[in-house]
């Protein structure tokens, strides 16, 4: 894999990268970029779907998000419904994990070099799967 590190915006809480922030534009000259946030402020997270601080990482600019996992909790515990650490999860399946707790647990992005031959638990894209995997695994 190509190793050009790029500086991304990232959510502070999940890693993800899939954010929004807000920016200052000139309205009457074709939406002119004036200005954008700068890291430490305020944005959304699409994943997690919370306003988080973002922060800037370098990262490989040919690495993506492949999966997510439930983050470990304060105890260092994995998750009972997570199968193994190296297993990867829906975005779905990992909020589903969550929803019994989530004062508890957290959403973690799995970026492709961050786990060593990874066990991928659905079908499809990390953030809209295959929707009859997912039918298995949250009605188990």
């Amino acid at each position: 894999m190509n190793k050009e590190i790029k500086t991304r915006f990232i959510c502070k809480h999940c890693g993800s990268d899939n954010i929004q922030i807000k920016v200052w534009v000139r309205p009457n000259e074709n939406n002119e970029l004036v200005d954008d946030n700068e890291t430490g402020n305020t944005g959304l997270c699409d994943d997690c779907e919370m306003h988080s601080i973002i922060v800037t990482k370098p990262i490989n600019v040919r690495s993506k998000i492949i999966g997510f996992q439930v983050d470990l909790d304060e105890n260092q515990e994995m998750h009972p419904d997570m199968s193994a650490s190296f297993c990867v999860y829906s975005l779905p399946q990992v909020k589903q994990m969550m929803r019994q707790d989530y004062n508890r647990w957290n959403l973690l992005a799995i970026y492709d070099d961050d786990i060593n031959k990874p066990t991928f638990m659905f079908n499809g894209d990390p953030r809209n799967p295959d929707d009859t995997v997912l039918d298995v695994m949250l009605n188990k």
